[in-house]
């Protein structure tokens, strides 16, 4: 974060921040990258039977579409099963990468992280943090490149979808202490309630 913001100019840009995404109808999503959407390696840390594997299916349509080289070849990154999907979010959400600064600059109400790591957050984040199982690819096993059975992107969209019904139908009560109108409503506790009813096997009614 820029240090010479004074704490006033932070409130303003939080504020106004606030008013874009209520009157968007948008939360705040902040993405961690590695193991969460992708799984990153140094090429020349692939072994060489790893290599053979992708240049014997490169012209397969899940290597073509799913594995790159990037940073000038010096990295072979491996796209999450779901990830496109889990992109398309966009139009529910205002995505950024993870970083302290964009918590800092936005209203933690309606503010949700998407990590594999709790323990880099601190306390006052962790309301509202959506936890996601690490992916890792590398190193390929044999037959895993067509043979992926990772779902947690799949379940995050459908969590993340639910907390952004919750938050803005005002149809939808948590309990007495709901807010009726969303622009008083707190994501934390409308994610708080859906991974308790995930958890038990309920759904959610309005």
């Amino acid at each position: 974060m820029n240090s010479s913001l004074t704490k006033s100019e932070i409130n303003r840009i939080r504020d106004n921040n606030l008013q874009y995404l209520l009157n968007s109808k948008k939360l705040h999503l902040i993405l961690d990258f590695d193991h969460t959407l992708v799984h990153s390696r140094k090429l020349h840390k692939l072994a060489s039977t790893e290599k053979t594997t992708i240049d014997s299916n490169k012209n397969t349509k899940s290597i073509e579409d799913n594995v790159y080289k990037t940073c000038g070849g010096d990295y072979m990154v491996k796209l999450r099963p779901g990830v496109r999907e889990f992109i398309k979010l966009g139009g529910l959400c205002k995505g950024e990468a993870k970083g302290v600064d964009n918590v800092v600059l936005s209203h933690e109400r309606v503010v949700v992280i998407v990590d594999d790591t709790v323990t880099i957050w601190e306390e006052c984040c962790k309301r509202n943090l959506l936890q996601i199982g690490g992916y890792k690819y590398f190193p390929i096993k044999k037959g895993f490149i067509d043979q992926e059975k990772d779902t947690e992107l799949v379940r995050v969209v459908r969590v993340l979808m639910l907390v952004h019904t919750l938050f803005y139908d005002d149809s939808f009560v948590i309990n007495n202490a709901w807010p009726r109108e969303y622009g008083s409503r707190d994501v934390r506790d409308a994610l708080e309630a859906v991974l308790i009813t995930s958890r038990s096997g309920f759904g959610l009614r309005g």
